[in-house]
């Protein structure tokens, strides 16, 4: 999704981590992160500040307090239009930036080693089904896990990555599969997915 010049993957539900870094980022890039994180509050009438009855000063309450409902307005526009339509549709009766944002934090960031080791055990579990998934459907689907371990706070190293794009592939990779090992350092994990893909093209156009 785009914002303005910024372009970043929605948040779903597998991507917290690196969503929020990312939008992050962007809000305050856009001058409302205060807002997100209750630094900066709803100006009020009754504060000390605007107790005056100067008409300069009555015109600064509403000039700020314009500008903070303006501030509200671009930090709920830039987080829901960074949303997969689900999450969006499950909170949209939030309006209070901080409120949309601490409830998203608690429902979607994995934190906990429990957390982790589940993606960890879904990862190293993970191998192709051959009666149920094709070879892309497999490669995203072992990608997406993971990226769920590392939202959770894990590193899959890039050897054992690559080993487990071939686990259930069939016989026709076994090429590939051992030219990879051969040159494991000089071939990154897209590289490996782009081949493969590659060879199901070659083989559909037989």
């Amino acid at each position: 999704m785009s914002t303005d010049k910024f372009t970043i993957p929605v948040l779903t539900t597998s991507n917290y981590s690196a969503w929020a870094t990312q939008i992050e980022h962007i809000l305050c890039v856009h001058g409302v992160w205060e807002i997100i994180s209750g630094t900066e509050e709803e100006p009020k009438e009754d504060d000390p500040k605007y107790s005056s009855e100067a008409d300069q000063l009555t015109f600064d309450f509403e000039q700020d307090s314009k500008a903070y409902k303006a501030k509200v307005a671009r930090a709920n526009a830039t987080i829901f239009s960074n949303m997969s339509q689900t999450i969006v549709e499950e909170h949209k009766k939030y309006k209070v930036p901080s409120v949309l944002w601490q409830t998203l934090q608690k429902r979607y960031a994995p934190r906990t080693t429990v957390s982790r080791i589940s993606a960890s055990c879904e990862f190293a579990n993970a191998c192709m089904n051959a009666d149920s998934e094709s070879v892309p459907e497999y490669l995203t689907r072992l990608q997406h896990l993971r990226d769920h371990f590392a939202d959770c706070g894990g590193i899959i190293d890039e050897a054992m990555y690559k080993g487990k794009m071939f686990e259930g592939l069939p016989e026709g990779y076994h090429a590939l599969e051992i030219n990879v090992k051969i040159n494991d350092d000089d071939v990154s994990p897209e590289e490996v997915k782009d081949h493969t893909l590659n060879i199901i093209d070659w083989y559909n156009n037989v």
